[in-house]
């Protein structure tokens, strides 16, 4: 899988050397990747810096067809894509501060499409935690119906 990641990369990072539909194709190839092997993100961190452009498409295909949702919402997913995303910013920062030149707004671009795939996850998060918690809410309520009719046929065989 790894592989596969890293040749789409390259491939969707090749502005002009190939027809745009290849480049959007290896884009569609990596998020493929990314959704089946949660460990790509590590290895797609290790190779951010040098596929710039094919990293910031990337991202903005994960935020514009909002593919980070469908990813299965397992909490070791949710805590990896996040320390991938603050990498990335990290990242970001350190260039846009040091470059300023040619690549400072796609370093720009990345970190906003990092920042929106943040947020969005941990939005994504609290409403997993609130339909667990109106689902917990619900069953307790069940429960109650169902001991209170208890305790009243109970309570009536007692009289």
């Amino acid at each position: 899988m790894k592989r596969i990641l890293s040749f789409a990369l390259t491939l969707a990072g090749e502005e002009g050397s190939f027809p745009v539909v290849l480049a959007e194709e290896a884009t569609s190839i990596a998020i493929r990747c990314l959704s089946q092997n949660v460990y790509c993100f590590d290895h797609w961190d290790k190779l951010y810096t040098d596929n710039l452009v094919a990293s910031v498409a990337l991202l903005k295909k994960l935020v514009d067809d909002d593919h980070f949702f469908r990813l299965p919402s397992d909490a070791l997913l949710t805590v990896i894509v996040n320390q991938t995303m603050e990498s990335f910013r990290r990242k970001n920062k350190r260039a846009i501060i040091a470059e300023g030149g040619a690549n400072c707004s796609l370093y720009k671009e990345a970190d906003e499409y990092c920042t929106l795939i943040s947020k969005s996850l941990s939005r994504g998060s609290g409403r997993s935690k609130l339909r667990h918690i109106t689902a917990a809410a619900a069953a307790l309520d069940i429960l109650e119906k169902e001991n209170s009719i208890y305790f009243d046929e109970a309570f009536s065989i007692c009289i």
